[in-house]
Parts: C-alpha cells; sequence; structure tokens
C-alpha cells in the first residue's frame, strides 16, 4: 500500500521507480537514463537500510528533487545534449 502512495507524491520528472527492503534485497530508486546510455541499462540506487531510503525518498523525489544529485546530473547531461544539437544545427544552416 505505501508503494502506491509513495508513487502518487514523486515530483521528480526522472523518477521511474523504487522497490522497498523484501529480506536480504536492498531497498532501491530507479532513475532515467543519463542521455546516452544504452537503454537497456538503468540508474538504480540501492540503499542498505529501508529508512535511508525512504528518508531520500521523502526529501528528494517528493519535495526538493532539483537538489537531488542525480536529478542535476541527468537535468545538466540533457542540457549539454541540446546545446550540441542546436551547435550542430547552426554549423549545417552556416554551411549551406
Amino acid at each position: 500500500m505505501y508503494w502506491i502512495k509513495a508513487r502518487d507524491l514523486i515530483k521528480c520528472p526522472y523518477y521511474v521507480s523504487h522497490s522497498e527492503q523484501r529480506g536480504k534485497y536492498y531497498p532501491t530508486i530507479t532513475c532515467q537514463n543519463l542521455p546516452g546510455m544504452e537503454p537497456s541499462s538503468a540508474l538504480v540506487m540501492k540503499f542498505k537500510e529501508q529508512k535511508e531510503h525512504a528518508e531520500f525518498m521523502e526529501a528528494r523525489c517528493m519535495s526538493c528533487y532539483y537538489n537531488c544529485p542525480y536529478f542535476r546530473a541527468i537535468a545538466e547531461a540533457e542540457e549539454r545534449q541540446e546545446f550540441e544539437k542546436r551547435r550542430k544545427d547552426e554549423w549545417k544552416r552556416k554551411k549551406d
């Protein structure tokens, strides 16, 4: 039940999913891949403690996601990719 409730509270645009601690498996948060990464790969954070996982989600995924290091890394990579695309387009226009 917490999973459904937590998912409804997510604000981060790069959030994909999360899992709770089950036995020996660590709780995780999965984010969108960095631009340029293989589509079959994933950006996954593993936490040793459920409490740490819940605190991170509440502080980052559910509220101040712009302070999350993963959000910043993905956003910066997207900006660089967009900048490079614009630069190539301008170069093509100048060339023609």
